[in-house]
């Protein structure tokens, strides 16, 4: 059962276990940006993947990459089984790892 309590500010609260755990959740949720992009699978790092995740729904490499293209049908995004889909993706992978110091 959903027990939610609207606070009057945009938000909505659950208390759970007698009280001893509150969520706090936004009425509104449309506006939320995912951790990871819809497309690629990597995470969604900074402001410009958030402006391009509510322009076109995904992060702002793949908004580069992808929506500008003539072939590239959206909302269905690229062909993931392509060549270039691969190149691309294994090319994010090395660029997004992040080094590594031991010191």
């Amino acid at each position: 059962m959903e027990n939610w309590l609207k606070t009057g500010d945009g938000k909505k609260i659950k208390l759970l276990f007698d009280g001893k755990v509150t969520i706090v959740s936004p009425e509104n949720t449309s506006n939320i940006i995912p951790l990871f992009c819809p497309c690629c699978n990597l995470p969604m790092k900074d402001n410009s993947d958030s402006i391009s995740y509510r322009k076109i729904k995904v992060c702002n490499k793949c908004d580069e990459r992808w929506t500008n293209k003539p072939n590239v049908k959206w909302p269905d995004g690229p062909d993931k089984k392509s060549d270039e889909w691969n190149a691309y993706i294994d090319n994010r992978k090395l660029v997004e790892r992040t080094a590594i110091n031991f010191r």
